[in-house]
């Protein structure tokens, strides 16, 4: 594979119709490579690639979506279809509409777990898979800090108090930002209002119902026979050294049950890293470099 840049790409930004009620925004950056398809988590958006896209390589076509309910996709009036079944489903939709028959997939949190699964549903089209800070179960102390801020505090009056709001529930996960990258932070989170100045985050608040509601029913997530099924395929997982979502022995576990897994540990992050950490440049990188066979 050719060797990775770090320079701009600019993309089409396409719209999908799912239904007559829910459109996908898509960001499409072009190429005549392999397809790379970038999931993003539950409360983020297309966005959050913004920094990886320049490092990946230029020959590859990446799909970056905005799922239901986030960024520029439309917000789905059944609030009952916000789980990862129909994220899913979406995403073979938008793969058949644009004649995509395989895809490599960098999945951050529950876009990993988006990625496990469409894998495990059909395992020929899924060529290799990047979990970032997710693994088959999730350690309870990161999901009730999810808990505890996902569908909250979702307007800023103006943009100093959305990046004050940013900082206070992301801390922990980013100790030592500074001013600047906790400002570039807020801004792959919030979109203006209209009104005055004021600011809100960019996805429905209606996503945390299904969420929350699965948390209280304390139905822990198992995917353990999920992941197994990707033994034998390359698979990188991105690990935050501070993460509550995955930590250091669910990785080693990950790695006795895959051999495959390659696990790169990403210094003073939480949930989750950006992805533009040199380790995490590099690590991906070299990832795709191997996966696509170039000598």
């Amino acid at each position: 594979m050719s060797q990775t840049v770090s320079r701009p790409r600019s993309h089409t930004l396409i719209h999908h119709p799912i239904d007559n009620t829910v459109t996908l925004a898509v960001r499409d950056y072009p190429g005549d490579g392999p397809v790379i398809l970038c999931l993003h988590g539950l409360t983020r958006s297309a966005a959050d690639f913004d920094v990886l896209i320049p490092h990946l390589p230029e020959h590859c076509r990446l799909l970056v979506p905005d799922q239901r309910g986030r960024g520029r996709s439309s917000y789905d009036p059944k609030p009952e279809h916000y789980h990862l079944a129909t994220y899913m489903a979406d995403m073979w939709s938008l793969l058949e509409a644009l004649a995509v028959d395989q895809v490599t997939i960098i999945g951050t949190s529950m876009g990993g777990l988006m990625g496990m699964l469409m894998h495990a549903a059909n395992p020929a089209r899924i060529v290799g898979l990047v979990l970032n800070d997710i693994g088959p179960e999730l350690g309870v102390n990161g999901l009730q800090h999810i808990v505890d801020y996902v569908g909250k505090d979702m307007e800023a009056p103006n943009w100093a108090q959305a990046v004050v709001q940013t900082q206070a529930v992301q801390q922990s996960n980013y100790p030592h930002f500074n001013a600047q990258q906790w400002e570039a932070f807020a801004r792959a989170l919030y979109e203006p209002t209209g009104e005055q100045g004021a600011y809100r985050l960019a996805y429905d608040p209606a996503i945390a119902d299904n969420f929350v509601a699965t948390i209280k029913a304390a139905e822990p997530l198992d995917l353990w026979p999920v992941f197994q099924l990707l033994d034998g395929k390359p698979l990188l997982v991105i690990h935050g050294v501070l993460s509550s979502i995955l930590t250091q022995p669910l990785c080693q576990k990950m790695q006795q049950a895959v051999a495959s897994t390659k696990v790169v540990s990403i210094a003073e992050r939480g949930h989750a890293p950006l992805l533009n950490e040199p380790e995490a440049t590099a690590a991906i990188g070299h990832y795709l470099a191997e996966l696509y066979c170039d000598n």
